[in-house]
């Protein structure tokens, strides 16, 4: 894989986090309950495949950062 295409997916992921962000700012407008269920759920699931910089406790064993880190060559 070339240098073109691993900047091409982190440009990607972080596509990715702003979009979720919005998403988050969005339905935390539209009432405690469901912006909590959101963030607790499928935000969090998104967030911590993409990245291990967030807010949870948990996160996954592999990331999308991780892979972007593994093709450059970088250690985790």
């Amino acid at each position: 894989m070339n240098e073109d295409d691993i900047n091409r997916l982190e440009e990607i992921q972080n596509e990715m986090l702003k979009l979720i962000d919005e998403a988050e700012d969005i339905l935390q407008n539209e009432g405690d309950i469901t912006f909590e269920r959101a963030r607790s759920y499928w935000i969090a699931h998104i967030k911590t495949a993409l990245t291990s910089e967030h807010d949870y406790v948990g996160g996954s064993m592999f990331t999308m950062e991780s892979t972007i880190k593994e093709l450059r060559g970088e250690e985790e």
